[in-house]
Order: structure tokens, then C-alpha cells, then sequence
């Protein structure tokens, strides 16, 4: 595993208590738990162990001592976690070189389908794609449910919970989501 950087959130998120970190390395998912720990570590300050780390299948993962919430994805070689006091969802997606419509038409809401499909006219539906799919699977982490469980009627055209697309990489989509009392 290489070392944890810290990427700069936008200042709403920053302020609350949220941090974002970022590794790289080969085959993230052989040190992803590792990594998480060091992150919750430095968060904390707290020294976590494995076993500290709930996962009950078909539910968010959670710390045990409820310390922090916190949402981990990887794609490609590129490794995060986003950490803060309420719940997050948080997705990376490396753009492939092409995608299937076949995904989009059955996770999509027709509201997203219709701009993937207006974007195809002008030759930006593959960066579309991605930037939905994003926000899709950053809500899914956020509530739980993850893609396969979530609701036909949800659409990242009108959230119930913010989406942050933050910046990142050419050629990835980055996505927040979080909800906290303002």
C-alpha cells in the first residue's frame, strides 16, 4: 500500500469534519482494509482493529464503537475513503472506453436516461455515463441499499440527499454524498 494522501474537499464539506483520503498501488482491493484502518486512525486517533470494522452482508460496513462514518471505493489503481461524524456515500469510477446501454436502461430513471440520451447526440454521453453512474452508486453506498436494491424512482436529477461531484483526474468520475443539519 502506498501512503494516504489528503485531497481537498470543497469548504461546506470540509468545515463539518469531513476528510477525503487517497491511495494508489496495484490491486487496491488486496489492502483496502488496511488502508481504511490507517485512515480511521489518523481521523480518530483511535487504533482499530479488523474486527472493529462491522460488515453484515446486505448492510453499509460501520465501526463498532460508532467513532465515524465512512463510505471506501476503488477503481482502478486509485483507492478512497471519505470520513466524517454523519453518514457518506462516496464512488470513483475509472471511464472505460465504452458502456453498455443495457446498464443505463436498467439502473437508470428515465429523467437520467433522456439526458444520457440528449448527451449522445453531442458526443458527451460516455463522460455522462460515468458521472451518473457515480452519483447512482454514491446515494446507494449513502443509504445502504447499494445499486441492486435501490428504488426505480430515485434520480440524481432531483436527490432527496446532495450529490457532490467533486473534481478529480481526467478520465474519472468522483462522487459525494452526504447529508448533515445545516
Amino acid at each position: 500500500m502506498t501512503v494516504l494522501q489528503l485531497l481537498p474537499l470543497p469548504e461546506k464539506l470540509s468545515s463539518r469534519g469531513m476528510v477525503l483520503y487517497m491511495a494508489e498501488g496495484e490491486r487496491p482491493e488486496t489492502w483496502s482494509h488496511d488502508a481504511l484502518l490507517t485512515a480511521l486512525r489518523l481521523y480518530t486517533g483511535r487504533t482499530y482493529k479488523p474486527e472493529d470494522v462491522v460488515r453484515v452482508p446486505n448492510e453499509k460496513p460501520y465501526l463498532r464503537d460508532g467513532g465515524a462514518e465512512f463510505s471506501v471505493t476503488h477503481s482502478g489503481e486509485i483507492w478512497m475513503v471519505c470520513i466524517a461524524p454523519f453518514p457518506v456515500g462516496l464512488d470513483l469510477q475509472k471511464h472505460k472506453e465504452k458502456y453498455s446501454p443495457g446498464v443505463a436502461k436498467r439502473y437508470f430513471h428515465p429523467s437520467e436516461l433522456a439526458l444520457l440520451e440528449k448527451a449522445r447526440t453531442d458526443g458527451m454521453d460516455l463522460p455522462l455515463f460515468f458521472s451518473i453512474w457515480c452519483a447512482r452508486e454514491s446515494y446507494a453506498k449513502f443509504t445502504g441499499d447499494g445499486v441492486a436494491g435501490m428504488d426505480k424512482n430515485y434520480t440524481t436529477t432531483a436527490s432527496p440527499v446532495p450529490l457532490y461531484e467533486i473534481p478529480f483526474r481526467q478520465g474519472y468520475s468522483l462522487t459525494l454524498c452526504t447529508a448533515f443539519e445545516e
